[in-house]
């Protein structure tokens, strides 16, 4: 089931959840990541409230205090996040994608070659396998 869009900011602050593998409490959150960003606890907090209702977060007490963890690793975030960015500023197209790392990304030969498997997977019609 595909779980509900996000924000930028939610998405960073999800983000740097899952970079974490493990729970981490709202003060080191808001320490670590709302600082910076001049971020005020009470909305560190209503950020994190809405990723759990939408189910990117999970949470639980650790001596007092709420703890909160990705239900998400990073590669499935990054993965979700190029097919939103596919869908709606690409508009589902992938041409304007393939065209960027021809022109403007080095690939090292272990990435280009992952690449070409993973055409000749889609040319056969099976899409890329999974882990």
């Amino acid at each position: 089931m595909k779980k509900p869009s996000l924000g930028n900011q939610e998405l960073d602050l999800l983000t740097f959840i899952a970079e974490k593998q493990q729970p981490i409490s709202v003060r080191q959150i808001t320490d670590e990541f709302g600082v910076d960003r001049g971020l005020a606890r009470t909305t560190i907090f209503t950020m994190l409230d809405r990723l759990y209702k939408k189910s990117y977060l999970s949470k639980v007490e650790i001596e007092g205090l709420l703890h909160y963890s990705s239900q998400v690793n990073k590669e499935e975030l990054l993965k979700n996040m190029i097919g939103d960015f596919v869908r709606q500023r690409l508009k589902g197209s992938l041409s304007p994608l393939v065209a960027y790392l021809a022109e403007e990304v080095s690939l090292n030969e272990a990435e280009l070659e992952e690449l070409k498997q993973l055409v000749r997977e889609l040319d056969r019609g099976r899409g890329p396998k999974s882990d």
